[in-house]
Order: structure tokens, then sequence, then C-alpha cells
């Protein structure tokens, strides 16, 4: 989610709200520890990618706050999709509420297939799986974007085994 905001001295400011690992694609410099903007290469972008995955991994939410001042003649319909500032990492924690592990137990013993389907991250969504009993030994983890680039087949083939799927869109479900 991106908005505009003009400014007092007549700039305009975008900023972007969203997913981790997609509004840091978007970014090409970040706020060091000492408030100043630096570029963002790879190896940098790797350390902070590896850190949202640390996150994920340990069930948390992560949204990336990023920054752009436009070019005025931009427009509003115009919301840049590159060159942003990376200014935050947020991680949320959204606790699996009480009893949701019991009833999916009691689901799986009356033979009920259940299923997690979710606009997180995969690696989130396979951790929160796992603590609710979802995500089996065996089971598939798979992305939205993934499943709905395969064929008819592979997709008759898979679908008995999803328990995970992450970045989906309503249509997946």
């Amino acid at each position: 989610m991106s908005v505009l905001v003009g400014l007092p001295d007549g700039r305009v400011r975008t900023f972007c709200k969203g997913a981790s690992e997609i509004v840091l694609k978007m970014c090409d410099k970040i706020i060091d520890n000492n408030g100043t903007t630096v570029d963002l290469p790879q190896e940098k972008a790797k350390i902070v990618n590896d850190t949202i995955d640390g996150f994920a991994n340990e069930a948390l939410r992560t949204l990336c706050l990023a920054v752009k001042d436009i070019d005025e003649t931009q427009g509003e319909n115009n919301i840049p999709e590159t060159g942003y500032t990376l200014i935050a990492i947020v991680e949320i924690k959204d606790p699996v509420r009480p009893g949701i592990k019991e009833v999916v137990q009691k689901c799986l013993a009356a033979g009920i297939s259940v299923r997690m389907v979710t606009g997180d991250n995969i690696n989130t969504a396979k951790a929160i799986a796992r603590e609710c009993g979802i995500l089996t030994e065996g089971g598939i983890a798979i992305e939205g974007p993934e499943f709905r680039n395969l064929s008819p087949e592979q997709m008759k083939d898979i679908i008995p085994r999803i328990q995970v799927m992450a970045r989906s869109l309503p249509l997946d479900k």
C-alpha cells in the first residue's frame, strides 16, 4: 500500500508499507544506524532479507516501511515501484488463538483435511501451521503464485498434499 503526500515545501513524498520481501525489492537505499541514507547493495539486502526470514521462521509477521521523494510531475496515478529507501522492518506477533490446536486435532481425528490458506509470507505461514498442527511431515507448503502457474495435471497431483498456501489470493481458495 502506498500513499502520496504533498509536503509544505511543495515536494511530493510517497510512503509504502507492505509485505517485507516485496517492499524490500523496491528499495535501493536504506537508513543506517546513524540515520543516514546509504545505498542498499545486494549483500546488504541479503542481510536484511535473512533478518526478515528469521522473524518469519519464528511465526512473526513482518512489514517493511519505505519512502521516496518523487517529481511532482509524475502525478497522483504514477506511484513509483522502485527507488525507495527502506526505513523500517516491523515485526508483529499474532499468537495462535487459545483452543485452535485442539480444534485442528479434533478435525484431523474426524478425517477432515485442514488447510491453511493465507496472505502471509511462506515462512510465517509454515511456522504458524506447524504450531497449530496443520503442517505435518510430508505435507506441502506452497505460495499462491507458484500454485497458479501449475498445469491442471500438476494441480491434481499436488492438491491432496497441500497443507499450507501462502501469499494467496481469494481466487486460490
